[in-house]
């Protein structure tokens, strides 16, 4: 099917569910899509994860991954991950959908740990004290913690998200879309710089800036 510069022919997500109702419209999902899902998979990533550690912990955590706003890149990473791995196995393999999902948000966490530690030889989180861990980035219960939320996101998030997604108009969400972009790259570069520093801080190096 031919599409537009600049889109991919993504496969179209939720087709029908088992009963062959429609779960969501059919819709291609261009790049100006794939980057709001980033964005709000981002921010869900972060609400859950504070509601998580006040309900288990008791108190109020911060936990964004850069410095200025709610974004988390993992989720936002595995949000897009998800939303493509599962898009065609959702309407008919719930199961099937938990494993992959296990699978794609354990592989993100990894891969995102791994750059992180060989990029700034720094961690932001260690499961090495959890049974069936690998080299304490994943583990088995974060595993299954990642296939809920992807069976979560996939059946009940992405099609409430495309709904509203495909209510902006094209160009106002283009233009949303470059402006929040900026934003994030600035907030990413300042945030990889904060990291750094605090590489630096950890082994005795003084600061030579403001």
């Amino acid at each position: 099917m031919p599409t537009k510069k600049g889109e991919r022919n993504v496969d179209e997500a939720f087709l029908r569910a088992a009963d062959g109702v429609p779960l969501a419209f059919a819709s291609r999902r261009g790049i100006y899509k794939l980057f709001w899902i980033f964005v709000i998979a981002s921010v869900l990533g972060v609400i859950l994860e504070v509601a998580y550690g006040w309900v288990t912990h008791g108190q109020y955590e911060s936990r964004s991954g850069l410095v200025y706003g709610p974004f988390n890149p993992v989720y936002g990473i595995g949000g897009v991950c998800m939303t493509c791995g599962l898009s065609r196995i959702a309407p008919k393999h719930a199961v099937i959908s938990f494993a992959v999902a296990a699978v794609i948000g354990s592989a993100v966490e990894y891969a995102c740990s791994l750059a992180q530690e060989l990029a700034f030889g720094s961690v932001s989180w260690e499961y090495g004290d959890l049974p069936f861990n690998l080299n304490g980035r994943v583990s088995l219960l974060y595993a299954c913690f990642w296939g809920i939320l992807g069976c979560g996101w996939i059946y009940v998030g992405y099609p409430a998200v495309m709904r509203l997604i495909d209510r902006i108009p094209f160009t106002l969400g283009r233009m949303l879309a470059w402006i929040l972009a900026v934003w994030l790259l600035a907030d990413a570069a300042i945030s990889i710089a904060a990291v750094y520093r605090m590489a630096e801080r950890r082994y005795g190096v003084p600061a030579t800036n403001v």
